[in-house]
């Protein structure tokens, strides 16, 4: 009878590594792909002398068609609310507003674009932070964004 548990107890213990050995497979298949990111320096364009903003604009991979746009400030006016945008063409030309971003507050934005990645590393565009709202004529950040850069 002893021999009997003895030869159980390694039947069970092999049957058990065995099942363990064979679902520790290759799981290759199901990992999801690394997510991109990209950051592109905002460089002061304050032409009126009072404020030297700069920082980064971080386009990160959310998924096939959406790209979280963060912005971070450095020198920003304190307690400014500063509007942000993405514009078609190059910073020089005073393009058309393509996509709207959540204002500046406490020298951060974080905003949820439905663009994807490709496509916002690609375009054809650049980013203003403004002043304020009132004061949208006064830009006190930017950088070329894409096939700009």
């Amino acid at each position: 009878m002893k021999n009997y548990w003895k030869t159980a107890m390694w039947s069970m213990a092999l049957i058990l590594f065995t099942f363990m050995a064979a679902s520790c497979g290759d799981d290759d298949e199901d990992e999801v792909p690394a997510l991109r990111s990209k950051v592109y320096t905002l460089a002061s364009a304050d032409t009126t002398g009072l404020t030297n903003v700069t920082g980064t604009v971080t386009f990160d991979e959310v998924d096939a068609s959406k790209t979280t746009v963060t912005i971070d400030l450095v020198n920003a006016p304190a307690g400014g609310v500063h509007p942000a945008h993405i514009h078609d063409g190059e910073k020089t030309t005073n393009g058309q507003v393509a996509f709207a971003l959540t204002d500046v507050v406490n020298s951060k934005s974080v905003s949820t674009v439905t663009q994807s990645y490709d496509q916002l590393i690609n375009y054809d565009g650049y980013v203003n932070v403004h002043l304020s709202a009132d004061s949208l004529d006064v830009i006190i950040a930017n950088t070329n964004i894409g096939s700009n850069e």
